[in-house]
């Protein structure tokens, strides 16, 4: 097991840069979680090698390497630093684990910032310890995501919002009341308070 997976991807108000938000597995403990990756729009069309990852406090772009025989170049990133670091590893074969992944982020209009709500693994099966919660004023310094606070406890995978606002409201965009979604089933709304 390792590698990385469960992307979620938003675009900053000023539509200059696009936020790859994704769950790293690799075998090192210090680059388990959540971990952020940066693409300017104006490279969408043609991004090869111009993808950034948040690494230490700073955006680090891809390596290149020799072209392969196939004549593709290959493109070698560093891990990205985790928003939270993990504590137990998802590998070290004791069945435990103490990792953030899964994260999702939208733009909250009632609270006039970025919300991500993301998944807490409690063992290497990923049985949830809850649901959590972090909120930040802007997506070019991930430093700036608030602490995660669990505001529910177990559940399932992939918790989402999707906005009610007519003509406005998504996966990337809510207001004070919005569906909650988790595993792909809404059951519930959630309501944002500051």
């Amino acid at each position: 097991m390792g590698g990385v997976g469960d992307v979620s991807a938003i675009l900053d108000h000023d539509r200059q840069d696009l936020y790859l938000y994704y769950s790293q597995y690799s075998r090192d403990t210090r680059s388990q979680g959540v971990a952020v990756a940066r693409l300017a729009w104006a490279d969408r069309d043609r991004p090869v090698g111009k993808l950034s990852i948040w690494n230490d406090g700073a955006w680090i772009p891809g390596t290149r390497r020799r072209p392969a025989t196939d004549g593709l170049t290959d493109w070698v990133y560093v891990p990205g630093t985790p928003l939270v670091a993990a504590t137990r590893s998802w590998h070290d074969g004791d069945g435990q684990a103490n990792a953030f992944w899964g994260a999702t982020i939208h733009w909250n209009t009632y609270l006039g910032q970025w919300v991500m709500l993301m998944n807490r693994a409690r063992n290497e099966n990923f049985d949830q310890d809850g649901i959590y919660i972090s909120y930040a004023p802007t997506l070019s310094d991930p430093a700036n995501w608030s602490t995660p606070r669990k505001f529910l406890s177990g559940g399932g995978w992939y918790p989402q919002v999707v906005g009610l606002e007519p003509a406005e409201g998504t996966d990337k965009r809510a207001g004070q009341r919005a569906r909650f979604y988790l595993t792909g089933k809404s059951n519930f709304f959630i309501e944002f308070t500051r």
